[in-house]
């Protein structure tokens, strides 16, 4: 019995010790994702910059354009580095969200029935499941809110 209590203890240690080295590893890459980007906003503002300067040598600018596309470059620059660096977290490809709850609307009802909905979100849901993916198109759907137009209810 104490075999194993120490066997646990020994085994909570090194889970322990594994959960510090995966944080510090964790902190270290955000660093190096920091390091990373500071350095690329150097070296294109630097090339920005030199290109500009020659631009200007060869007298095609003046000084209020060449701040106006300097300031315009490194405005491009900066959102590309954002967007680049936070596409995984705002990446929604594969949200189901919406269609899966349509889609448990649906399922529920019987052959041929009639489902009287009010708001966007499960109108919408529904009419995209029946429409694009041919998904229970034997359900009527009637939007409560459109039945006020003269021109639904002679579509319906």
């Amino acid at each position: 019995m104490q075999s194993h209590m120490a066997a646990f203890a020994v085994m909570g240690a090194a889970l322990a010790y594994l959960a510090g080295v995966l944080e510090a590893m964790d902190e270290q890459l955000k660093q190096f994702d920091r390091d990373r980007l500071e350095n690329e906003k150097k070296e294109h503002s630097e090339a920005v910059r030199k290109k500009l300067a020659q631009i200007r040598e060869e007298g095609a600018m003046s000084d209020a354009k060449t701040t106006a596309l300097m300031v315009h470059g490194v405005i491009a620059t900066l959102l590309a580095c954002h967007a680049g660096l936070n596409y995984g977290h705002m990446d929604n490809s594969s949200n189901q969200l919406f269609a899966d709850y349509g889609r448990a609307f649906l399922h529920a009802l019987p052959k041929d029935a009639r489902l009287i909905v009010k708001g966007d979100v499960i109108t919408n849901s529904v009419r995209y499941l029946q429409r694009c993916e041919g998904y229970r198109a034997d359900v009527q759907v009637v939007d409560q809110a459109m039945l006020t137009y003269k021109w639904f209810i002679k579509v319906q």
